[in-house]
């Protein structure tokens, strides 16, 4: 007889000693932040939807993760929270909840709505997209190969945990890539070498043109393994001074909210991108669309032309 139980995978696929985070008190293992989180799942209020307010990234990742296993959806980057009139509002304060019995890893369905991300509203009214747990997986697998992320790196991330970009690269990547991620503070220089202090490596830096071109007018030293940019173009230029500075390769990604990470280049050695593993771009006179695992077809406001036959294919 056929089955017809969704398809599912679990909500973390880490070893139970495996560092998942790493705060200023100390790294975090798998067993610790599922214990974590089945304190903050068992006392949830009855509500559908989760409004994350979390600005801990650590407190994020809990109250993310407490949500999938009690079965709600999370709001993310909210611009209009009176339209959710049945959400319940999450910050930093959930980790101060009571302890809680242990609970198995779940498997969550690959089509579970696990989170509602917002547009910034930088080009009009903020939209609401829905992203599948499925979704969310695939892509945080593909990041991790196609950035090579070695066993044992840290992530150091300057983007915030509610932007599609901070989300996918300092919350989901840990759960699924034998990575971890800093949830300290890491915005000025000084918080950057506090960071490098406290985290291992290799470690790679996950931030923006704007943040990153900060960092290496403050002369500060940070001994990475890698370089990641998002959020808009990264200048060549800044590129090739921050490979020089820091002696370290420089990536962009190029995604959006609406569909998430789809692709990634070298900046300053090509022009091409490089897709994911599992997304697919049919070029269409109305603009390119999207097609990936678990995500409804998605048309791109940005304008692409295709590469020559064998280049910029997944790999």
């Amino acid at each position: 007889m056929t089955s017809t139980a969704p398809l599912t995978a679990l909500l973390i696929n880490r070893n139970p000693d495996a560092v998942l985070f790493h705060r200023p008190c100390g790294p975090v293992t798998a067993t610790a932040f599922l214990a974590d989180v089945a304190r903050v799942a068992a006392a949830l209020p009855p509500a559908p939807y989760l409004l994350n307010h979390c600005q801990d990234r650590y407190a994020f990742a809990v109250a993310f993760a407490a949500g999938l296993m009690a079965g709600r959806t999370a709001l993310l980057n909210v611009d209009n929270p009176a339209a959710y009139p049945d959400a319940a509002v999450i910050t930093d304060n959930c980790l101060a909840a009571p302890p809680a019995p242990p609970r198995p890893i779940p498997h969550i369905p690959l089509d579970a709505l696990a989170a509602i991300v917002f547009t910034s509203g930088s080009t009009g009214a903020p939209v609401a997209h829905p992203k599948r747990w499925g979704s969310l997986v695939q892509r945080s697998r593909a990041a991790a190969t196609a950035f090579g992320l070695a066993p044992g790196a840290t992530i150091l991330g300057t983007v915030p945990p509610q932007h599609m970009y901070g989300f996918e690269t300092t919350i989901l990547l840990p759960f699924h890539a034998e990575i971890a991620s800093w949830c300290g503070p890491a915005f000025f220089p000084g918080d950057m070498q506090a960071a490098i202090a406290a985290c291992p490596a290799p470690r790679t830096l996950v931030t923006t043109p704007l943040h990153l071109r900060t960092l290496l007018d403050s002369g500060i030293h940070l001994p990475l393994a890698a370089i990641i940019s998002a959020t808009a173009p990264l200048d060549p230029a800044l590129a090739a001074r921050a490979e020089a500075a820091w002696t370290a390769p420089v990536h962009e990604i190029f995604g959006a909210t609406e569909c998430g990470s789809i692709a990634h280049r070298r900046t300053t050695a090509t022009d091409i991108w490089t897709q994911y593993p599992g997304i697919d771009l049919a070029f269409e006179d109305a603009g390119a669309l999207v097609h990936a695992p678990h995500t409804d077809p998605t048309r791109l406001a940005d304008i692409l032309e295709p590469a020559p036959p064998g280049i910029g294919s997944p790999g």
